[in-house]
């Protein structure tokens, strides 16, 4: 109604988290601009309803059960070891992996107790819980382009260690071997076909497991600006500029640069569980692996990313390396070295 009554022009609608991606859709389809099938945008938004389709069309999930802090389970339904997190799962730092009793009786003190929030600052008060998959972690980036999905990238999401587990680095590309890469790339588009997906850009965090991919979340958007340069850096594509076409009606063709800046990239995050005191971290940006960086305090009445597990991210240090491995180290190298003292990195 605001933009028919101020008669403003509109070429595109873009949405930036999942909360806003259906309303953000609805709105393009509205103004008659190209836009994402909203029906497969409302299957994946709903996770019960993604999971049971999923399950229809023959692919393998983890056992899980939605539960409210309203109304938590006395007994877990779900065998031991298991992971809790919250439904919107955008924010990956308010997970417990319960291996006990004890384990799970002090996740459901702590979230109740304590609380988190997610990405908009609104409190989770709906949380998964999901059969513990062992395995290392990656995240896929997803376009739609000339009528179809394409894998842009996979990275691998390096996790903290613990029952508080956390995201503490990204590195592009990954460290898939041919094979097992094509398996997951394959298994992906997969996903995205059964739960009636097309147009825009997904995010897909799954566990390559000993039989194979586990699909842990799809998120209905891009990724965030981070790895978005990560991706750019390691294969010459800019996925912001190829989603701004797609909302505009004007497709480019989705090819990677062979002259690539870096063969790995590697970002690591910099946490404090007491940010007010770090004053003095400096990163070298002199290092021969350096790429990008900085350390930022956040707000005392911050509510964003890193304040639900008692740990702030403050910033975060890009390195390159001739593996993922190797990048991802002199990251958290530079890590060190800039905190000192002075901070936590976490992991």
């Amino acid at each position: 109604d605001c933009i028919r009554h101020n008669g403003m022009p509109v070429v595109a609608v873009l949405g930036s988290y999942d909360e806003v991606m259906i309303p953000a859709t609805e709105l393009a389809q509205a103004l008659r601009l190209p836009s994402p099938c909203v029906d497969g945008l409302r299957c994946a938004f709903n996770k019960d309803q993604a999971r049971t389709r999923l399950h229809e069309q023959g692919y393998a999930l983890p056992l899980y059960r939605f539960f409210s802090l309203d109304s938590t389970p006395l007994l877990p339904p779900i065998p031991f070891p298991f992971i809790i997190k919250p439904i919107r799962a955008a924010d990956v730092h308010s997970r417990f992996i319960c291996r006990t009793g004890e384990h799970y009786r002090q996740a459901i003190a702590d979230m109740t107790t304590k609380g988190s929030r997610g990405m908009p600052g609104t409190e989770h008060r709906h949380f998964l819980m999901e059969q513990f998959i062992d395995g290392p972690c990656y995240g896929a980036e997803l376009l739609y382009n000339d009528g179809g999905w394409r894998v842009v990238a996979i990275g691998r999401l390096f996790m903290s260690a613990g029952d508080r587990p956390r995201v503490t680095g990204i590195c592009q590309p990954s460290d898939l071997e041919p094979t097992r890469l094509a398996v997951a790339s394959a298994q992906i588009l997969g996903w995205v076909d059964a739960l009636g997906l097309r147009g825009g850009a997904l995010t897909l965090e799954f566990i390559y497991a000993a039989d194979g991919p586990v699909l842990i979340d799809i998120n209905l958007r891009i990724a965030d600006a981070h790895v978005i340069k990560l991706v750019e850096l390691t294969t010459g594509i800019n996925m912001m500029t190829h989603l701004v076409d797609f909302a505009c009606g004007d497709e480019r063709p989705l090819i990677g640069s062979p002259n690539a800046r870096y063969a790995y990239v590697a970002d690591a995050f910099i946490f404090s569980p007491c940010a007010e005191r770090l004053t003095g971290a400096h990163i070298d940006n002199t290092d021969r692996y350096f790429v990008a960086g900085s350390i930022k305090l956040p707000p005392a009445n911050s509510t964003g990313m890193g304040r639900g597990s008692g740990t702030v991210i403050i910033g975060h240090v890009m390195a390159h390396g001739e593996s993922c491995q190797q990048a991802m180290g002199h990251a958290e190298n530079l890590v060190r070295r800039a905190c000192g003292a002075h901070g936590q990195r976490d992991g």
